[in-house]
């Protein structure tokens, strides 16, 4: 019986198993972001806009946002986020014009222009 048991067709043995030591886990094999992905929407705005951001790895994460003269008009602590993709609402300048927004999320950064009119 033990002989028939394993060699039939729906036991796997030990010696049928991979070498589980040698294989590379997940994480080897799907690679991380290695920057941060943001995207500001609807773009031009007219006040309010959303800001969508792809996190690679957990983060203190903060916005700002710049006129064109450089001068800065919002600044948001959105405080420790995780990975992954986190949305919010900001509002920009209240002025009609083009502003830059910059997002700083630990050792990383990015930043997009935004179209605000009224």
């Amino acid at each position: 019986y033990l002989h028939y048991v394993y060699n039939h067709e729906l036991v796997t043995t030990r010696d049928e198993l991979p070498d589980w030591r040698n294989t590379p886990s997940d994480r080897e094999r799907v690679p991380l972001p290695s920057h941060v992905a943001m995207d500001v929407f609807p773009n031009p705005t007219r006040g309010h806009t959303t800001l969508r951001v792809q996190l690679p790895k957990p983060a203190q994460v903060e916005v700002e946002i710049f006129d064109v003269l450089g001068r800065r008009v919002r600044a948001y602590v959105l405080g420790f986020r995780s990975a992954g993709e986190l949305n919010t609402r900001i509002e920009a300048g209240s002025a009609s014009g083009l502003y830059i927004v910059r997002l700083k999320a630990g050792d990383f950064s990015a930043h997009q222009t935004l179209v605000v009119t009224h």
